[in-house]
């Protein structure tokens, strides 16, 4: 067994949340939760232009061989949700840094 964990990134800060607890805060947050050492799902708030949700690692569906146990994962789409994301904590970094992330 690997290593489990949840956390709430809030106001600039990290703290330790319940697993499978969606925050209950004004956005925006950032939520990982670490599974087994093998997935760790990030949920963020504003989505942006992603869903919401990404994933670290193995999607669930792909970690246990059923595609019934996550939604299809779009990375370029999530990559562009959390570069915006990220660009909002910062004050508005550049599309340039922006980008970057993305890319990255």
């Amino acid at each position: 067994m690997g290593f489990l964990g949840t956390y709430l990134f809030d106001e600039g800060r990290w703290t330790v949340h319940q697993p499978a607890e969606q925050a209950a805060i004004p956005e925006p947050w950032l939520l990982v939760d670490i599974h087994d050492s093998d997935i760790a799902t990030l949920t963020y708030r504003p989505a942006g232009p992603g869903s919401g949700v990404a994933y670290l690692g193995y999607t669930p569906r792909t970690y246990s061989e059923n595609s019934d146990a996550s939604a299809q994962t779009d990375v370029v789409r999530e990559a562009a949700g959390l570069s915006v994301w990220w660009a909002g904590q910062r004050g508005g970094a550049s599309d340039t840094e922006r980008s970057a992330k993305e890319a990255n």
